[in-house]
Parts: C-alpha cells; sequence; structure tokens
C-alpha cells in the first residue's frame, strides 16, 4: 500500500497536481507504519513544500526525515536540507548539507563493516544521491562566485558516465 500510495503521489507530482499529492501523502501519514515508511513520506511531502515556496515547512519535514535509521533516507534528507538552505539563501550552510550528503554512504558503509553488516538499499540510488548533491554544490559555488569550483564539479559529474544528471552538468 505505501509504495503503491508513494508511486500516485508521484505520478500527481509530475502532472504538477502538488495538491493532490500533498493531500494524499498527509493521508498516508495517519497510517499505522514504520519509521522508515514515515520517513519516505516526510521527503516527498519536504520537496513539495519546497516547490510550493514554504521552506520553513521543508526543513522540518527534511529533519524529521533524517531521524529514520535508514542511510539512503538520512542522505535525501540532508541534500533536502541543503535544497532548503538554497531557498533560503544560505549557501554556505547549503553547501555543508550536500558535502554531508556525499559523505554520508561512506560513513554508513565504514560503520557497517565495523560491525559486520551488509547495508540495505540500492547502490545506484546511493550514487544518484551523490550525483545530485555533487550538482547542487556546483551551483552552490556559482552562487558564492567560485567559478572555477563550480566548473571543476560540473566537469567531474559530466566526465561520470554513470551520473544521471551528467548530461545537466555537461550544460552548465
Amino acid at each position: 500500500a505505501l509504495e503503491s500510495g508513494l508511486a500516485i503521489a508521484e505520478a500527481y507530482q509530475r502532472q504538477d497536481r502538488l495538491v493532490l499529492a500533498k493531500e494524499l501523502l498527509h493521508t498516508m501519514l495517519r497510517w499505522q507504519m514504520d519509521p522508515v515508511s514515515r520517513a519516505k513520506i516526510q521527503l516527498r511531502l519536504g520537496a513539495i513544500a519546497l516547490t510550493l515556496g514554504n521552506g520553513v515547512q521543508a526543513r522540518t519535514l527534511f529533519i524529521l526525515a533524517a531521524e529514520a535509521k535508514d542511510p539512503d533516507i538520512q542522505q535525501a534528507a540532508l541534500s533536502g536540507l541543503g535544497d532548503a538552505q538554497m531557498f533560503f539563501g544560505n549557501f554556505a550552510q547549503a553547501r555543508q548539507f550536500y558535502e554531508e550528503s556525499i559523505r554520508r554512504p561512506d560513513d554508513a558503509a565504514r560503520q557497517a563493516d565495523s560491525q559486520g553488516q551488509v547495508l540495505s538499499g540500492s547502490g545506484s540510488t546511493r550514487a544518484a544521491l551523490v550525483s545530485y548533491a555533487m550538482y547542487q554544490l556546483g551551483r552552490v559555488a556559482l552562487q558564492l562566485g567560485d567559478l572555477e569550483g563550480a566548473i571543476a564539479t560540473f566537469q567531474q559529474l559530466a566526465l561520470n558516465s554513470d551520473a544521471a544528471i551528467a548530461d545537466e552538468a555537461r550544460l552548465a
């Protein structure tokens, strides 16, 4: 039921029917669910709030989602917090969140390895989240007037053939 609801909410978002997506996700929050499932909904609500111009609500939702004990969700929430800071014009703080999002997979892998565990989740999800955070770091560098840093970041992304965002980096 959760995955179906998330898929419908995503379809609404793609159709720019954000109010319907938001209403569906708020309804889903009333269901009994584990913290990771709740965080998945909070991430989507945070993205919608930011798109609708409500940065404070988005930041709150991303903070709540970051509390989930799931490395992929924590990584996505850190990028969301970076997005919220970009929205507020706090580029230095945004950079810190994006940098943490990029470091998170390595930190989580080291911790799991030291505890003899295997990370759940998808390596491709982590790679996509890292690519997004790197792209956003390039945008932050531009906002802060660091043209050389932005170019270096976008060139690194463009060379990464696995990056879904590589085409955008080539255009930047």
